[in-house]
């Protein structure tokens, strides 16, 4: 899993913003492209650490930060 090799953070989530891609940028969470226009959920992590996922991958991922006992955040 990402996060056991540290390519992904763990911690409790300090942002959560939704809206659509506005550049061609990675998923953090799958590294396929989130096109212009497609929807697109950023994370902050302590305050300034971003990561960009797809909606599906952001579900994935924080269903395993609360399987490892971080609080979720709301």
């Amino acid at each position: 899993m990402l996060m056991d090799v540290g390519l992904l953070p763990i911690g409790e989530i300090s942002g959560r913003q939704v809206g659509v891609g506005s550049k061609r940028q990675r998923c953090d969470g799958c590294d396929e492209e989130i096109a212009i226009g497609e929807p697109e959920v950023e994370l902050t992590f302590f305050g300034t650490l971003v990561v960009h996922l797809h909606p599906h991958c952001a579900e994935l991922y924080e269903a395993e930060l609360r399987r490892r006992g971080v609080p979720r955040s709301d």
